[in-house]
């Protein structure tokens, strides 16, 4: 006679999923509160120079409204000379390609955050700038911050720019940022 053998796998299996989407539920939920709950700082009154990081249209723009409106003496735009042609920089192109008075652009190099941040730190250092505000949608507030910080001593106040904001976008933006921000954790900027 033959003996039935039963594993009892399939209770363990069904449990370790269960765990499993749970622990990623509750990630994801974390990393969407770390992205999107960041809020704008109040502008200061004294600000020495503004700096926009590249992305999406609004930033250029924005950081321009609050230059004109006098939020501080110099503007510093980070403006991607590959990206010339991307009609979500049309307004970084524009300004960049004849920058009016008081006005900087920047071409990092590498072209991300670190990259911003690392070559903005040397120019607040050699221009003096103690007090910045800092430019970005509202997803990469955080990471941000927390970058250029890592590469300067110089008071951030950040600002957010509008942004094009939909399910899938979002979804994409706090598993890229919270994936930023564990990179930056383990790798400082500026370090």
């Amino acid at each position: 006679m033959q003996e039935e053998v039963t594993s009892g796998g399939g209770a363990g299996a069904r449990r370790a999923v269960v765990v499993a989407v749970l622990l990623g539920v509750l990630t994801y939920s974390a990393g969407a509160v770390w992205v999107f709950g960041a809020s704008p700082d109040p502008l200061p009154g004294d600000a020495d120079v503004i700096l926009v990081l590249a992305g999406n249209d609004h930033r250029a723009v924005t950081g321009m409204d609050l230059l004109e409106h006098g939020a501080a003496r110099e503007l510093v735009i980070t403006f991607i000379a590959d990206d010339a042609d991307d009609l979500r920089q049309a307004s970084a192109a524009r300004i960049c390609a004849d920058p009016p008075p008081h006005v900087r652009c920047m071409d990092p190099d590498p072209d991300t955050t670190r990259g911003e941040a690392a070559v903005f730190a040397a120019m607040a250092k050699e221009e003096g700038w103690d007090d910045v505000i800092l430019v970005t949608a509202g997803f990469h507030a955080r990471r941000a911050e927390a970058t250029v910080a890592g590469c300067t001593d110089a008071e951030l106040s950040v600002v957010h720019a509008p942004y094009l904001k939909t399910p899938w976008l979002d979804a994409g933006w706090v598993v890229h940022e919270t994936g930023g921000l564990l990179a930056l954790l383990i790798d400082p900027a500026c370090s």
